[in-house]
């Protein structure tokens, strides 16, 4: 898992920060000095350029869980209003495809809500809408939410 520290800069006003996996951080702009309020236009930002109606995504687990936990790490220095406006920001792109906003919820729960956990974190998970309930999400049962979730046909891609 990557963190802020792990991710490589370009120098320059336009420069984007590159995640290990490939996606694109937003470029922060220079004039923005503080680390706070350079993680709160990151966090704000991060998910513009992200395709949420991509099948390819949506099938490389590596790459959509790689985005999360890099998400979730800057989600964690950010304001939590600032924070809250992030995921809600998230969650209105992703629910255009209805699978993908399944899955964005799915892995809060595996990665933020789970004890074993190294990302455990119940204040930024309170802010995902099932808070582990499939039933929010109109799946039905987590019996349905498991034959859901078999149905992706996950690849990881490298």
């Amino acid at each position: 898992m990557a963190s802020c520290g792990g991710s490589s800069t370009t120098s320059g006003a336009g420069a984007a920060e590159s995640g290990a996996a490939g996606y694109p951080l937003p470029a922060v702009p220079d004039s923005i000095t503080d680390p706070v309020k350079r993680a709160e236009f990151a966090v704000m930002h991060y998910w513009d350029r992200y395709d949420f109606r991509g099948r390819e995504q949506l099938s490389d687990t590596v790459y959509v869980e790689q985005s999360l936990v890099d998400f979730w790490a800057l989600l964690s220095m950010a304001e939590p209003a600032t924070a809250r406006n992030a995921v809600n920001g998230l969650l209105d792109k992703a629910a255009i495809y209805p699978k993908q906003l399944a899955l964005i919820d799915w892995l809060a729960g595996k990665y933020l809500d789970d004890p074993n956990s190294p990302m455990r974190n119940e204040d930024i998970y309170i802010m995902f809408p099932s808070g582990g309930d499939a039933r929010a999400l109109g799946i039905g049962s987590e019996k349905a939410a498991a034959s859901f979730f078999c149905s992706f046909n996950f690849t990881n891609k490298k």
